[in-house]
């Protein structure tokens, strides 16, 4: 390894502003790169955010004779779509001990 470093302190510091340069260069590179993706992905997601509709639609799988599933749309489900009936639509889909007509 000693005989590849030149002994001229000169030389030496020549070598180590030509790397310490390339570095800088390939930093730089990178630094770019990640800048321009991160600046098409903003834009991207700016542009997916004002073709979204403004409701939440949701489906809710519960079962009909399930105590638990009872709680839930009394306390929650109904609550939350009273607070903002504007921008919630759901579709309850019953399971287990339901009958379709």
């Amino acid at each position: 390894m000693q005989d590849i470093l030149p002994k001229n302190m000169a030389q030496r510091r020549m070598i180590y502003f030509i790397i310490r340069g390339m570095l800088l260069c390939l930093a730089g590179f990178g630094l770019w790169r990640i800048i321009s993706v991160i600046s098409e992905n903003a834009y991207l997601v700016k542009e997916e955010h004002e073709l979204k509709d403004d409701h939440v639609f949701i489906e809710i799988y519960y079962e009909s004779m399930c105590p638990d599933s009872k709680y839930f749309i009394k306390h929650q489900l109904i609550p939350t779509v009273e607070k903002i009936p504007e921008i919630i639509d759901f579709r309850l889909i019953p399971y287990g001990k339901a009958k379709d007509y």
